[in-house]
């Protein structure tokens, strides 16, 4: 896929739409449900690519005395730079 973003002219943004999505072998998360938001890849003025996210959604962990499910809202977002080669940042 990172191929197909060298040569974009335009901002390309995908959206993040999740219902509901189990978790195996994790001891803290058992799944993350309602999530959405998007995802956005564009080249920036130094000709770098960038990820921009925003994500928000509800956990589902156990609580910590009772196991029970406990929901745990998230937000996240950030603005990343990809580096083609390690000497490149």
């Amino acid at each position: 896929m990172l191929k197909d973003l060298y040569n974009i002219s335009d901002t390309k943004t995908y959206p993040v739409d999740i219902d509901s999505y189990s978790i195996e072998d994790n001891l803290f998360i058992r799944r993350i449900e309602d999530v959405y938001g998007d995802i956005s890849f564009y080249y920036d003025a130094m000709d770098e690519l960038r990820i921009n996210y925003k994500i928000e959604g509800k956990m589902i962990c156990p609580d910590a005395i009772t196991l029970e499910d406990v929901e745990v809202d998230f937000d996240l977002s950030d603005d990343l730079k990809v580096v083609r080669k390690p000497e490149d940042d």
